[in-house]
């Protein structure tokens, strides 16, 4: 018997991560005025934009792990992009192994999954889901891991929308979380993790056709996601959803 994955779950309403990213992929064509700019800073801006749709809430497979089988009725995905980003770098790097997309067009994907939710609180996002893991676990009696079982889980609920690869992972969310946003030392400083490779070699190095295919994408990724999203959360009167409704009527 397969199982569903809910990208949202609160509230009686209920909207399955298959459903959600497909949504998401039809926001904008191959001939969209986004796709069609962002081609002329990265020449696989297009192939950036499908990936980055169809990664970005990869992270949301773990919560339905941990809360579904207890019987939840409300899921909060608080922090499961620095999930998906983590995730979203592994499966890329086979991407850039055979030659599909650069290093640099994976890490400007790593970036904008990361930065697609409120990029100026990611650290308090990132504390917010380390406290709901470790609680889980404890109440679990048992480490939160990204497993094969995760993997099939996405790679399942996304058929036909992405090709499976296998990737070797077997690892606790809270060592993903520290991977990708850093970790405290016990000096007080704080060790980088993904965000600040990839941020060092885009923004603060990177040429300004990197930086700006790394706006565009980010743009796109988040106007695709609330797109998809509001059709089945009705969310469609905040000044944020018209200001996302102006700028599909622009980049569409």
């Amino acid at each position: 018997m397969s199982v569903v994955i809910y990208s949202f779950l609160r509230g009686g309403r209920k909207e399955r991560l298959r459903e959600h990213v497909m949504r998401a992929l039809e926001t904008f064509s191959e001939g969209s005025r986004l796709v069609r700019f962002g081609s002329e800073l990265s020449k696989n801006f297009y192939l950036m934009l499908r990936y980055s749709i169809i990664l970005h809430d990869f992270g949301k497979v773990l919560f339905n792990q941990l809360f579904l089988p207890a019987g939840a009725q409300e899921i909060s995905f608080e922090g499961h992009e620095i999930l998906s980003a983590w995730f979203a770098d592994k499966y890329l790097g086979h991407l850039v192994t055979d030659g599909l997309i650069s290093q640099d067009e994976r890490a400007v994907i790593v970036l904008s999954i990361l930065f697609h939710h409120h990029p100026m609180n990611l650290q308090r996002r990132a504390n917010r889901l380390k406290e709901v893991l470790n609680r889980r676990v404890r109440g679990l009696g048992r480490s939160a891991l990204i497993n094969e079982e995760t993997l099939k889980l996405f790679y399942a609920e996304l058929s036909n929308i992405i090709e499976p690869l296998p990737i070797s992972v077997n690892a606790a969310a809270t060592e993903a979380l520290s991977e990708t946003v850093g970790c405290e030392l016990p000096s007080g400083r704080r060790r980088g993790g993904l965000i600040r490779e990839y941020w060092s070699s885009i923004w603060m190095n990177g040429t300004p056709n990197k930086r700006k295919s790394f706006l565009l994408l980010t743009q796109g990724l988040i106007a695709a996601d609330y797109h998809s999203a509001s059709q089945t959360r009705g969310e469609g009167t905040s000044k944020f959803a018209k200001t996302i409704s102006t700028y599909l009527k622009y980049w569409t």
